[in-house]
């Protein structure tokens, strides 16, 4: 068990060493100008652009109160906004932010 640890050790100092050596020898002599750089970047822009993306985690829908009508009211919200997100429909800005819902208004949040 011992021996195996160290093995595995011995071989991460390889690699890092490797690598060190590498960056040094390699990375030293390549020399790459703002103009080819700039070049590159202009050529291959699409490659650089991606879709912007939210992941959501929980949207908590909070009553105004325990009454039975404002816990029915949480609900159908609730379930309209289901739909909105099975639908993959995109929540834009306000989606960034906290929502309360209480009866009769919404209001954001930070």
């Amino acid at each position: 068990m011992l021996s195996r640890r160290v093995s595995r050790l011995q071989n991460r100092v390889d690699l890092l060493t490797a690598k060190r050596v590498i960056a040094q020898e390699v990375g030293a002599k390549i020399n790459v100008s703002q103009a080819e750089i700039r070049k590159y970047y202009d050529d291959h822009k699409t490659d650089f652009i991606r879709e912007e993306t939210v992941f959501l985690r929980e949207i908590l829908i909070v009553p105004a109160d325990a009454s039975p009508t404002a816990w029915g009211s949480a609900e159908k919200k609730a379930k309209k906004i289901a739909v909105r997100v099975r639908n993959n429909e995109k929540f834009g800005p306000a989606g960034a932010r906290t929502w309360r819902v209480q009866e009769g208004r919404t209001e954001a949040g930070a």
